[in-house]
């Protein structure tokens, strides 16, 4: 009989009294040994401690015992193999997750410009297409590419596709955490606040400026109306400008389309709209939207049931040949009041976007209520910007429509 069997019979009462006081003699024996090696902190083959064991009571181990101590070294190697393989299985899991899990993990609690939203597509590439659309007029981009790092950091490069100076100005950066570093941030600065004349006007806006600014210190970038022409003379006449046009007087869209497509030689045009009336001092928001075809954005894809003719120079408008078509649409105004409503509904709900480009101080709801004022009031343009060379610039300025200009220069 083997000492397995011994062992099992035992435990199931079935040995007689001397074969049960026989083992339990060595079950003693065992827990003895067991002790030692317990209190000498290292394992030896237990044949060894056995003979220690034996030398000391001055006897020989009996065949039984020898057997009896070989099934606990296998038990005992079968104890530490089985630690071991456990012991690399965790190592080889936590490895695995820390290299793949939980840096995905990480990123999942932040902004990820990278997320797939059409087939050859990513999320940063269509919210940079509404957000300099909305606020960049002449800066319009509409291709981001980005390589993920993990725990929440991207490499991105922000790409310009479409040069009207024979420059192009790509600007890279870093995604971190939701935190955006660009290495040139001067590229994607939004307009000063008072590029537009009407950052200042006061009282009834159905009048001209030049009605109302007439006793008025003029705080407008371009200065005076005498200040903006003085600069216009000393640009460069073979340089190309971003112009931002002060209309004498607010326009209906219709209206200043009409007007706008008579000039005939400002390339990307984009109309500031008057998204609230203000209280005692219009305050200009430069919120705006392209009413002229510069670039096609055919590869950018989004919910067009949630947000109508988000992008218009579209993938289908591409394919279809509707290109006419659409430069028609483009003179309507509900037309383009979908547009810019969805325009400002979009860029509403994409609030990690926003905090990372920072404009918290322009947040949902203000954005939600131009969109409001909009779809109540239409659209009316106080100003519009685009480029623009030096005599361009002061035939506009020589127009009884236009109040003033400031330029920016091309970058």
């Amino acid at each position: 009989m083997t000492y397995k069997e011994r062992l099992r019979k035992y435990k199931e009462g079935r040995l007689s009294e001397e074969e049960a006081r026989q083992v339990e003699e060595e079950i003693e024996k065992y827990e003895a040994i067991s002790d030692y090696l317990f209190e000498e902190e290292k394992i030896p083959e237990l044949e060894a401690a056995f003979e220690d064991f034996g030398d000391v009571q001055k006897q020989e181990p009996a065949a039984e015992d020898v057997q009896f101590v070989e099934l606990i070294n296998r038990s005992i190697r079968r104890a530490f193999c089985k630690l071991g393989i456990f012991a690399v299985a965790v190592s080889v899991v936590l490895a695995l997750l820390l290299q793949f899990c939980i840096p995905a993990l990480v990123s999942c609690f932040y902004y990820n410009p990278g997320r797939k939203t059409g087939e050859d597509q990513n999320q940063m590439s269509l919210d940079m297409a509404v957000y300099t659309e909305l606020f960049l007029p002449g800066k319009k981009r509409t291709n981001v590419v980005v390589d993920a790092k993990g725990y929440g950091k991207y490499d991105i490069r922000i790409i310009q596709n479409i040069s009207y100076n024979r420059r192009f100005t790509s600007v890279s950066g870093e995604v971190t955490r939701g935190k955006l570093k660009l290495y040139d941030d001067n590229i994607l600065t939004q307009p000063t606040g008072n590029c537009f004349a009407w950052c200042q006007a006061q009282g009834d806006l159905t009048k001209p400026l030049t009605e109302t600014m007439e006793d008025k210190y003029n705080m407008c970038a371009a200065g005076t109306r005498e200040d903006s022409l003085e600069t216009l003379n000393e640009l460069d006449e073979h340089e190309y400008y971003i112009g931002y046009v002060s209309l004498n007087q607010m326009m209906p869209y219709e209206e200043f389309k009409k007007y706008l497509d008579e000039q005939g030689n400002v390339t990307a045009p984009w109309c500031a709209i008057k998204t609230s009336d203000g209280e005692g001092i219009f305050r200009a928001d430069n919120i705006g939207f392209e009413c002229g075809l510069s670039s096609s954005s055919g590869e950018l894809t989004w919910d067009q049931e949630k947000y109508p003719k988000l992008i218009l120079w579209d993938r289908e408008t591409v394919e279809k040949g509707l290109h006419d078509e659409l430069m028609k649409n483009m003179t309507k105004e509900s037309f383009m009041q979908t547009h810019f409503i969805s325009l400002l509904t979009y860029l509403s709900q994409q609030e990690k976007f926003m905090k990372m480009m920072g404009i918290e101080d322009i947040d949902k709801k203000a954005l939600l209520e131009a969109a409001d004022y909009v779809e109540e009031n239409g659209l009316t343009v106080y100003g519009y910007a685009g480029i623009m060379n030096k005599e361009t610039a002061l035939a506009l300025s020589s127009q009884e429509e236009v109040y003033e200009i400031y330029i920016e220069d091309l970058r």
